[in-house]
């Protein structure tokens, strides 16, 4: 289950059941704040701004690398997740 603490966090669509929607698989984006019925709202890439609602909608949380100041890969942080 998410949490208000998923804000911030870089995500990817799987899936939506939204047929009116243009966002496409594989569109990314970043939680903005997760409602109180769970509903994920996110600021997409793209400029779209589309709520996922877990069981509906399939998305992944992106791995996130950070660098060291000599360019070099330190730690990830987050997982490969999906929410069914």
């Amino acid at each position: 289950m998410l949490d208000k603490t998923d804000a911030g966090r870089r995500v990817r669509l799987v899936s939506t059941s939204d047929t009116y929607t243009r966002l496409e698989p594989g569109t990314e984006g970043t939680v903005i704040f997760t409602d109180d019925f769970g509903t994920v709202f996110v600021d997409w890439d793209n400029g779209y701004t589309l709520g996922l609602i877990p069981g509906e909608d399939r998305f992944e949380f992106i791995r996130q690398q950070y660098l060291a100041p000599n360019g070099q890969p330190t730690n990830t942080f987050g997982t490969d997740m999906e929410e069914e």
